[in-house]
């Protein structure tokens, strides 16, 4: 006798917002959880009420400029987005009251991520060739940059006190770096593929990370850390 067939229930968006051209690449809350940010390959970011679903004010622009962006990162004081683009590699700075840049330059041959620091005072960017780079959040000045052994970084991710950070890069490996000292911590951690992803937990107590060769991997970095002396970057 079969067993009866269970339906699963269709879920759908509690809310659905169109206005882009082109692919969306990324997306940010703004504090508060009612309004949020996206970017996309159309070379606008534009600023989204959640209730409604509607559009708020016009695209944020970069005058005429066509840019393929394909990140963005707010601020945690809530003040500021950056974003990146992939083709040009240049790093923007959005005044999310004015809504309008308030700093450029070009930051990487092709740039993939950004994050801020939590304290708003610095953030990193990662890109084709070059690694990743660290900047003032204030001056905009390059504070200074991070090298794999093959510069093509795919992610980067930063613990919440600041003190590690986590790459991913093209020559199969992920890397832990202390941001006071801008030194590595630990060796390499290998793959067998390129890698893709990263991410760690909000303790920074493990890192995950995944990519081409379908598996997962959690790393302890707290093992990681006492094996070189380093569990005050806990």
């Amino acid at each position: 006798m079969s067993s009866p067939t269970i339906k699963t229930p269709k879920v759908t968006p509690c809310q659905t917002m169109r206005g882009h051209t082109k692919d969306v690449k990324c997306v940010v809350h703004l504090p508060g959880g009612r309004r949020i940010i996206t970017c996309s390959d159309g070379g606008s970011l534009r600023l989204w009420d959640l209730e409604t679903g509607i559009q708020i004010g016009d695209c944020w622009r970069d005058g005429k400029e066509e840019l393929k962006l394909c990140t963005i990162a707010l601020s945690p004081n809530g003040s500021t987005v950056a974003s990146g683009s992939y083709d040009d590699g240049m790093v923007r700075l959005w005044d999310v009251k004015t809504e309008k840049v308030i700093a450029k330059w070009k930051g990487h041959t092709k740039m993939v991520q950004v994050i801020f620091s939590p304290d708003s005072t610095k953030f990193a960017t990662g890109g084709y060739n070059d690694g990743v780079k660290i900047w003032d959040a204030n001056t905009c000045e390059l504070l200074t940059t991070l090298k794999h052994r093959l510069y093509h970084v795919r992610t980067i991710t930063l613990s919440q006190n600041k003190r590690l950070l986590a790459s991913v890069s093209f020559d199969k490996t992920a890397r832990l770096w202390n941001p006071d000292t801008n030194l590595p911590v630990g060796p390499p951690l290998q793959r067998k593929d390129l890698v893709q992803c990263a991410a760690l937990s909000t303790d920074g107590t493990v890192l995950v990370t995944g990519g081409y060769d379908k598996d997962v991997y959690a790393w302890d970095i707290q093992a990681i850390l006492k094996k070189v002396g380093l569990e005050d970057l806990m």
